[in-house]
């Protein structure tokens, strides 16, 4: 049975948490006016691990998340064996530490010979990339990179289908991304 005193304390209860949920709020809204200034940049050789492999791909990226909030950024992943091309406009940047998933759109392919591999991306086509920046100098790891993976539609990077792309990470073997947090 409730009485004043275990009603004032059920009270006391009620507005500490309503407090923390409003500080929790509040922390959030601070988090994401510091997410401006986010961006990858870079490039780097690696093999592929998802649509032939064993194959030499080469990709670059460059993505900044603005002050009012917008993305802008492009991809370039090529294919040197098969003389394919793929340039992506990135939509979407979320990073997290030293790791950084993209998602946007596939703007341009371009193929010197008739290759299937330009079948997977064709222009329309939405893609999802995650890549994890290692550290800098001799002593460091190789950094990481995922396929540029195609999709049918646009994903958040922020969300799980996101990290989908960490699959198929692989190491560079030539090159350097950095991750700025």
């Amino acid at each position: 049975m409730f009485t004043r005193r275990t009603s004032a304390a059920a009270l006391a209860i009620l507005a500490a948490l309503s407090m923390s949920v409003i500080s929790g709020i509040s922390t959030i809204a601070r988090a994401d006016e510091t997410l401006t200034g986010r961006r990858v940049t870079g490039g780097g050789q690696y093999t592929d691990v998802f649509l032939s492999p064993g194959t030499v791909a080469v990709v670059a990226v460059h993505a900044i998340r603005h002050q009012d909030g917008t993305v802008t950024g492009q991809v370039d992943q090529h294919y040197p064996e098969f003389g394919v091309s793929v340039h992506g406009e990135v939509k979407c940047l979320f990073v997290a530490g030293n790791r950084a998933y993209l998602s946007g759109i596939i703007t341009d392919v371009q193929q010197t010979s008739n290759n299937p591999i330009a079948s997977f991306y064709p222009v329309g086509t939405y893609f999802v990339l995650a890549i994890e920046d290692s550290g800098e100098g001799h002593n460091s790891s190789p950094d990481r990179v995922s396929v540029l993976y195609p999709l049918d539609t646009l994903v958040d990077c922020a969300g799980p289908e996101a990290l989908y792309a960490e699959d198929f990470y692989t190491l560079l073997t030539k090159g350097n991304l950095q991750v700025v947090p």
